[in-house]
């Protein structure tokens, strides 16, 4: 019994000196370099901060601005960070070509007012939310596809939306919205109005856009 327990220490004792040398020798290696932020990410991530922190301030005086003053308010924040002619061609699909310059025109402007309107009837109160970025990935053609995140206080389900930017005319503006991230709002969209136009064509699109604005307000 005390032969085993002799060998044991000496086991113990051999093995915490191998382990002493060894931490001893070990050179920790330097940590890897964080990877500078390109000058042109950075320049769209201040774009969608800046829609964050104005849906965020609109939403905290949300009631008492009623659906008026919310649209008024998100529409002047989304002029500015959306480039809505491109979102407003991309959704409607391949036959946007085929509209009249005046007809285009219209699209644009009622598809804006359709964007703004569905916003400002969600963003009616603020619980606390925050918004957080969580990093970026530059893709094909020099867009830029910054990911976010949605903390709501007290829930374990967080909600995550990625924006796709794109320089234009010397300013990144959103062209895209994936939320969740694996659905595009801009082919969503396209979906859904090629029913309409297949069935009611440019003028039948353009009605059933303005009834479902109606409804908001």
């Amino acid at each position: 019994m005390k032969l085993r327990l002799r060998r044991a220490f000496r086991t113990t004792v051999i093995l915490l000196t191998l382990f002493g040398l060894g931490c001893a020798g070990h050179k920790e290696s330097p940590p890897p370099a964080v990877k500078p932020v390109p000058p042109r990410v950075l320049a769209a991530e201040k774009v969608v901060d800046r829609l964050h922190v104005a849906m965020a301030e609109i939403m905290k005086s949300g009631p008492e601005l009623g659906y008026e003053g919310r649209e008024a308010l998100l529409m002047q924040v989304s002029l500015e960070v959306y480039d809505f002619p491109a979102m407003a061609s991309l959704s409607y699909g391949p036959t946007w070509s085929d509209l009249t310059v005046e007809q285009q025109a219209m699209w644009i402007e009622i598809y804006t007012q359709f964007h703004v309107s569905s916003e400002a009837e969600v963003r009616n109160v603020y619980r606390g939310q925050t918004y957080r970025m969580l990093g970026y990935r530059e893709v094909p053609d020099g867009h830029v596809l910054i990911e976010t995140q949605l903390d709501y206080p007290g829930r374990s389900v967080d909600f995550f939306t990625n924006y796709l930017l794109r320089l234009s005319d010397g300013q990144w503006r959103i062209i895209d919205i994936f939320s969740p991230p694996s659905v595009s709002e801009v082919a969503m969209r396209r979906a859904e109005y090629r029913t309409v136009l297949e069935k009611s064509g440019y003028s039948g699109l353009v009605d059933d856009m303005e009834k479902r604005m109606k409804g908001r307000k």
